[in-house]
């Protein structure tokens, strides 16, 4: 749960820092920057990876702590392969339907 909660946090954040990326590279030039202002798209990209690593880093991390201290409770390890396994399919789907919608618009 408290994954999940991380999770979904680190959503928010990016998704607000994909917005004001956007919102600033759509400005015009101005004195100050002649060429406008598309940097802030690669920035933006540089914040997002940034936070996403460092949250699954501290995914991992708590992972192979709870594995290893928590190596008494087995039985609740046979619950979570199986919804690992299905998050990960779902998520999976999910990225290549949007891979296929955007070669189809794009492509």
């Amino acid at each position: 749960m408290t994954a999940d909660a991380w999770h979904t946090l680190s959503d928010t954040l990016t998704s607000v820092v994909v917005i004001l990326g956007f919102w600033i590279s759509s400005r015009p030039e101005d004195e100050e920057h002649h060429f406008g202002h598309g940097r802030a798209e690669v920035i933006a990209t540089i914040i997002i990876a940034t936070l996403l690593a460092v949250v699954g880093i501290n995914f991992l991390k708590d992972s192979i702590q709870q594995l290893i201290v928590n190596s008494a409770e087995k039985r609740e390890l046979q619950y979570r392969w199986p919804c690992c396994i299905c998050n990960f399919c779902c998520n999976k789907g999910r990225a290549s339907a949007i891979l296929d919608l955007g070669w189809k618009e794009n492509g």
